[in-house]
């Protein structure tokens, strides 16, 4: 049987069990070349880009767009020459599903292997006689984790599949999060979404997006949550002058006060960690609802919005809005915020409340500005925020956005 390299359906979070090919951007018999773009996916949140990182002919059988294929399983082949093409058999394809990450994985102890790839390559089993898939996600390290080390290589494994180092238990050097105890977080299924009854409702309903999925546990695990709601009323006028002449966005300036507020009220970037513990960050990477084109919404998310300077915030707000339209963000651009802003105001919303999921210690809802003022709402969850914080909180806010000059013109320069 010739050789054969099998491109699998990546797993691009920790939660994701299945995506869906959107298209293929080469064909059956396309010569291919390391770093071509072979296919994209959709997952719950963004579609996504397969590169593919060897030298080949790309072969079927190919998924057909629109399928839906489980996390590991065969989308395609690469093969050496043009003759092998047709080599493939879709049983081959079947077989090759109980694939292992041999090669690509360090052993146990921890420590990297030095025949490790550089980027993740997950291997089929030497009987079904072809090797691995060579697809991957953006290959950056995640953050380090909040008051505890992490080993450069943990880092690139957490960034490759999503793992939240904060969750992780260290086993290295004075409780170091080493690479095995990412793989080991990788091999625990993660634990089962909140569940309600099912209720039956008359009608004959259509399966639902990934999208839509996602929304739809999120919001069911947001039942677990016990939250308050805090209101309070500013005076926007001279923020919002002072941003649309600095050419600022008005939703950047809203989320650097926050940040700036934050700083000195730091429980309410906070979160609830299962069991009985509280993640402290001392980074605010803030998440804001952004419509997509397809229906749905995605939280792009502006990393260490408490130390960058506002021009480097809204420069990284143009590019990541646009692309959360359509659903091209990397899933570091959209995954872990520490806190979140959703703003209705533009659509004349006199006031809501919004929902924070696990992950989030508190979420600010922004509503149209009426005569009493602009209507900011603090939905916090009361397990880590009690209600004296979140008032303090929004006082400072307030503050703050009402007389910007000590950090609006000072984020500028």
């Amino acid at each position: 049987m010739a050789e054969a390299y099998m491109i699998k359906m990546p797993q691009l979070s920790d939660t994701m069990t299945e995506g869906v090919v959107v298209s293929w951007e080469k064909s059956a018999g396309d010569r291919l070349a390391r770093g071509d773009i072979v296919a994209t996916i959709e997952t719950d949140k963004a579609i996504m880009d397969v590169e593919v990182f060897r030298d080949g002919y790309l072969s079927g059988p190919l998924a057909a767009v629109d399928s839906v294929v489980p996390v590991g399983e065969a989308i395609g082949y690469i093969v050496a020459s043009a003759d092998e093409i047709q080599a493939t058999s879709t049983s081959a394809m079947t077989t090759q599903s109980a694939a292992v990450a041999a090669e690509s994985l360090p052993a146990q102890s921890g420590r990297p292997s030095q025949q490790a790839p550089r980027h993740q390559e997950a291997v089929s089993h030497p009987a079904a006689g072809h090797r691995g898939a060579l697809v991957r996600e953006d290959a950056t390290p995640a953050p380090r984790p909040d008051n505890k080390r992490a080993t450069p290589y943990a880092r690139k494994l957490a960034g490759q599949s999503g793992v939240n180092l904060n969750a992780v238990i260290g086993t290295g050097p004075s409780s170091a999060v080493a690479g095995n105890d990412v793989l080991q977080e990788q091999r625990v299924p993660p634990a089962s979404p909140f569940e309600m009854p099912e209720v039956q409702v008359a009608g004959e309903g259509r399966p639902m997006s990934a999208m839509e999925r996602a929304v739809s546990h999120n919001m069911t695990a947001a039942l677990t949550m016990p939250t308050f709601n805090a209101t309070v009323r500013i005076r926007p006028e001279v923020m919002i002058s002072e941003a649309k002449r600095l050419g600022i966005s008005v939703t950047v300036a809203i989320a650097k006060a926050c940040a700036v507020t934050i700083a000195t009220h730091p429980t309410i970037n906070w979160c609830y960690q299962p069991v009985d513990r509280i993640v402290e960050r001392d980074h605010v990477d803030i998440g804001m609802a952004v419509a997509t084109e397809t229906g749905g919404l995605v939280t792009p998310v502006l990393r260490g919005c408490h130390a960058r300077e506002l021009v480097n915030l809204h420069a990284e707000w143009k590019d990541v809005v646009e692309r959360a339209r359509q659903r091209r963000l990397r899933r570091q651009e959209y995954s872990n915020a520490t806190f979140q802003i959703s703003n209705l105001g533009m659509y004349g919303v006199a006031q809501f409340d919004a929902i924070p999921t696990p992950g989030l210690g508190a979420v600010l809802a922004v509503a149209a500005t009426g005569s009493a003022g602009m209507p900011l709402t603090l939905t916090a969850d009361h397990r880590v925020i009690n209600g004296v914080e979140a008032a303090q909180f929004l006082s400072a806010l307030k503050e703050n956005i009402e007389n910007p000059g000590r950090w609006l013109i000072r984020g500028i320069s």
